[in-house]
């Protein structure tokens, strides 16, 4: 389940920007937001009547967080944990902060967007490990 939603968040990501660039273009600022808000709603109506209720909120409060806590003292959970904060966090200040140097070249919102896309692979490309630490 962990990694169906990894794989979705990292499917956002890729298709986001685009997407975000597109809307922009054709309905302005206000368009990408209304777009999300409304995708928003309605992943909460289908989570609300699709998802199974197993506990009452008295036994859910307890054990969820009992459950949350034994997973938080599993190493490998601790380190996926630190891991997707960190990408997040990462991924949002590139976005932020590149966004005002991309301006120069006066890309459309769409291209913009792609251009996103591109930028973890060209860092990857450009950052390699096993050179650093041989084996």
């Amino acid at each position: 389940m962990f990694a169906t939603l990894e794989t979705f968040f990292g499917l956002g990501l890729i298709v986001g920007p685009t997407v975000g660039g597109a809307l922009y273009q054709l309905g302005g600022f206000y368009l990408p937001f209304m777009a999300l808000g409304c995708g928003i709603l309605f992943a909460a109506v289908v989570t609300y009547f699709f998802l199974p209720v197993n506990l009452n909120e008295a036994e859910a409060g307890e054990a969820g967080k009992d459950r949350v806590l034994h997973l938080l003292r599993v190493p490998t959970i601790c380190v996926s944990v630190l891991s997707i904060f960190v990408a997040s966090s990462s991924i949002g200040f590139l976005l932020s902060s590149l966004e005002p140097h991309m301006r120069q070249f006066k890309l459309s919102p769409v291209m913009m967007g792609e251009s996103y896309n591109n930028l973890v692979p060209a860092l990857r490309r450009n950052f390699q490990p096993e050179k650093l630490f041989p084996a």
